[in-house]
């Protein structure tokens, strides 16, 4: 019986009485031959050493140094007929003598594929000499079927990447995906279970950004900050230990004058607040609020909706110095050029006056004017360009003029 079989591209006449008339290359040993989809064996041929199909090894059994199984590791291979037409069959862990195999002994051939091997996930592999190993792989291993290479080791400087079987310098890995470079979305992990973004290196990992509720310091992510720092942060995403900074409209500076971005949380830090300046202390959160906006009060650096009972009384004055921003719960004071009793910067309220009133009265429940400037005249607590015409106008300075009833 005689029939061909395409192997490497050439056309090998395989006769079962023993004729053989091919193409082969000179060897001489089983690593100067093929170990790919085709692996071929370096067989001892008419006082020649060559490279043969590994089909043949079984047949004639003429490997250099006399085993198969040291040629041709990892497979057993034969001559079978699929659609009516010899090829080479290659099937893992399956004894085989040339193409003695029953239909029920093959494995299905696609029609479409006569002459490949058919493709398993857990092919057999064979280890390449590491100086054939992908740059940054230490040790490799090549897979028969697909002559895809995979690093199983590597080199000091580099981190293995064990799903892809691929060595790389670093690895971006964002909620547990790679997020850059030719594996972008190949899977991977942090070694922190808590870290939701971390750069992957030879010497571990450094986080970037944690989850859970934990905080990022020093690369790693922590239940608490010490106690010296400040913890940032007021959802489970992306919290951070800081030194104590303060927070203004979003933005702060570190130690070195960088800006990075920031929020001030609410009471147990169940959110965000509606606070526009807060200080972060050490062993806070960012819930100490200084200065408030969207039209809410301070009062005890929290903001409140009004001042009406926040202290269990009445008694606290509305202090609006401006529409939405700086508003503040206060014992009733006096604001004069600018300034309180404890010299702090204050304003008039625009409702009665603001820069026109240079000295006002902070009570419960409305603020008054009590002197005014730039000409214009006190009027039942605010200052008035003109007085009405039903009061007499008072005064020719530019501050102190006043509208008086004309009876």
């Amino acid at each position: 019986m005689k029939f061909d079989i395409v192997v490497f591209g050439f056309v090998i006449i395989y006769n079962c009485l023993g004729g053989v008339d091919a193409i082969a290359k000179e060897c001489e040993d089983h690593s100067d031959c093929n170990k790919g989809v085709h692996p071929s064996y370096c067989a001892i041929y008419q006082n020649n050493r060559e490279c043969w199909p590994c089909v043949f090894c079984e047949h004639f059994n003429d490997a250099v140094g006399g085993s198969c199984a040291n040629a041709c590791p990892g497979k057993r291979f034969g001559i079978v007929e699929a659609n009516g037409v010899p090829h080479l069959g290659i099937w893992n862990g399956t004894e085989i003598n040339g193409g003695d195999l029953t239909s029920e002994d093959q494995p299905p051939l696609p029609t479409d594929s006569i002459g490949e091997a058919e493709e398993d996930s857990e092919a057999p592999t064979t280890t390449l000499p590491p100086q054939q190993c992908p740059k940054m792989c230490a040790t490799c291993e090549v897979n028969i079927n697909t002559d895809k290479v995979y690093c199983t080791a590597c080199s000091d400087q580099s981190k293995l990447l064990h799903s892809s079987g691929k060595c790389l310098s670093k690895i971006y890995c964002k909620s547990k995906k790679i997020s850059s470079g030719n594996l972008l979305g190949e899977s991977c992990k942090c070694a922190n279970n808590n870290c939701h973004y971390c750069v992957q290196q030879s010497n571990g990992d450094v986080c970037r950004k944690c989850r859970n509720g934990f905080y990022l310091l020093d690369g790693d992510c922590v239940e608490s900050c010490p106690s010296h720092m400040a913890q940032s942060g007021i959802s489970k995403w992306g919290r951070v230990c800081r030194n104590p900074f303060t927070c203004r409209s979003g933005r702060a500076k570190d130690e070195d004058g960088k800006t990075f971005g920031c929020k001030c949380a609410s009471v147990s830090n169940g959110g965000g607040s509606n606070c526009h300046q807060c200080d972060h202390e050490a062993g806070g959160y960012g819930e100490k609020c200084s200065v408030c906006n969207n039209k809410k009060f301070l009062h005890n650096n929290v903001c409140h909706d009004s001042c009406d009972s926040v202290d269990g009384t009445s008694n606290l004055a509305h202090y609006i110095p401006s529409g939405s921003y700086g508003r503040e719960c206060r014992n009733a004071f006096i604001c004069s050029g600018g300034k309180d009793a404890d010299d702090v910067a204050c304003k008039c309220p625009r409702t009665i006056g603001r820069n026109n009133c240079h000295t006002c009265l902070i009570a419960n429940p409305d603020p008054k004017c009590v002197r005014c400037t730039n000409n214009h005249f006190l009027h039942e607590g605010m200052c008035k360009k003109r007085c009405p015409k039903t009061t007499l106008a008072v005064g020719t300075e530019t501050m102190g003029r006043v509208c008086v009833g004309n009876n």
